[in-house]
């Protein structure tokens, strides 16, 4: 993440702002193309993470709550294993 920053501030330094001011007399010509910029400078320095999210998905379920479910079911998956039940009981 700092050498994203870092690349991002080096770029917004090293921008020929003056370029943008002699592009267009209009503001929000200048507001665009401004914008415009930065945006891509982002987009292209800024590194993407994909998200999956599933529609029965809780927003409260992390990856804490993920990794001892999954803790579970491998110790419930290993006394099957082993045909040791008397952990888990019947129900």
């Amino acid at each position: 993440m700092d050498q994203s920053v870092d690349a991002l501030q080096d770029a917004l330094d090293d921008a020929d702002w003056d370029m943008f001011c002699r592009s267009s007399d209009d503001i929000n010509m200048f507001t665009e193309a401004v914008l415009g910029f930065i945006g891509k400078l982002a987009d292209d320095t800024v590194q993407k993470t994909i998200i999956r999210t599933f529609p029965n998905q809780k927003p409260w379920v992390d990856k804490t709550i993920h990794d001892a479910l999954r803790s579970c079911a491998a110790a419930y998956n290993a006394g099957l294993v082993q045909g040791s039940h008397t952990t888990f009981g019947k129900r």
